[in-house]
């Protein structure tokens, strides 16, 4: 997904406001519009794609497809005051989207000239990106802004093989999903200040399994992880007063299981983690600034083995950890900052 280039939330600027600004604006657009000279400008583009091609020689076949979308559009409304001030609304909407299709399939032969195995392998993916930005620029320096965009994934894989040499035979299936989204919504309010929020989250999962057969044993073995971030933010300055807020949770689950026909037998494990944190600041320019921060993190794994014969093997260990952080400085000097790590078990307390 990090193919493209379209802009993240992440880049707006650090201070700056909420939606509802905005909003008001674009809802009264025509109200404004009915009666001042205007001027409005469209651009827009697409682009697409689609490439397909084959192979075909003795012992192997291959297929593939691929294509893409591109698409993009801007209008933006220019519209003048009775005290000559201008006030201008736009809007961009741009989407990107590409997906590919491949498949080969192999065989051999014995002296016999008879079928002694078969190799098939297929490949899918498609990704698809859009993303939306509304701005107003207002006179005296006022600009408003707001940008969301989302970025879904899936990949999937299959591989299965044959073969009369050992009587062996596997099958194995892959599976990736993923889904990012951002927005933000930000105001400059010229020399008085600004104001801003934004928000990203972000997912991701997968997912594998394996057959493996044969005269002389057999695997299965199968798996799955998944994760999650969010973060969130919200800070704006007016004047010499500042502030910012900014949170962040994080989550992994992960498992694996395999089976065998010889020792060990049966394996199992799974891993899990969580985090969250916080960060505030609060400042006058020139006379005061202080910073709290928070982080909690909680891990943990288990890991079980069955032998065919005998008992089972069991593992398992939890971890918390927790950091306490601040610091404050007055008048433009050093800050003072200070903080603690706890965690356990067993239990420990650091100093920072």
């Amino acid at each position: 997904m990090g193919r493209h280039s379209l802009r993240k939330a992440r880049y707006l600027p650090k201070v700056a406001a909420g939606a509802a600004p905005l909003a008001f604006v674009l809802a009264g657009q025509a109200a404004w519009a009915a009666d001042l000279p205007i001027e409005h400008r469209h651009s827009g583009s697409l682009d697409r794609g689609l490439t397909q091609g084959s192979t075909d020689r003795p012992g192997e076949n291959s297929s593939f497809l691929t294509g893409f979308l591109t698409a993009k559009s801007t209008d933006v409304i220019t519209g003048k005051l009775p005290d000559g001030n201008t006030i201008t609304a736009g809007t961009t909407n741009a989407g990107h989207a590409d997906s590919s299709l491949k498949r080969r399939e192999e065989w051999s032969l014995d002296p016999a000239n008879a079928v002694a195995g078969v190799l098939s392998e297929t490949d899918a993916h498609l990704a698809t990106e859009t993303e939306r930005e509304d701005g107003v620029r207002l006179p005296n320096g006022v600009d408003l802004l707001s940008q969301h965009s989302e970025a879904p994934e899936l990949h999937l894989t299959r591989t299965n093989l044959i073969s009369a040499q050992g009587a062996h035979a596997l099958s194995d299936l892959g599976a990736t999903a993923g889904f990012t989204r951002s927005s933000g919504q930000a105001a400059d309010l010229g020399d008085l200040g600004a104001v801003g929020t934004s928000s990203e989250q972000f997912a991701h999962g997968s997912f594998t399994g394996l057959l493996d057969l044969s005269q002389t044993g057999g695997t299965v073995t199968n798996g799955f992880d998944g994760a999650f971030n969010q973060a969130h933010a919200v800070g704006g300055h007016l004047g010499g007063l500042s502030t910012s807020i900014a949170g962040a949770q994080s989550g992994k689950l992960g498992y694996f299981g395999a089976f065998k026909g010889t020792l060990p037998g049966v394996v199992e494990g799974s891993e899990t983690a969580l985090g969250n944190s916080f960060n505030g600041d609060l400042g006058l320019e020139h006379v005061a600034a202080i910073n709290a921060n928070t982080a909690t993190d909680l891990t943990g794994a288990a890991a079980v083995s069955q032998p065919l014969t005998g008992g089972p093997s069991t593992q398992q260990n939890a971890k918390i950890a927790q950091e306490l952080g601040g610091s404050i400085g007055v008048l433009d000097q050093t800050p003072l900052a200070g903080g603690l790590r706890i965690t356990g078990l067993p239990l420990e307390i650091q100093p920072q």
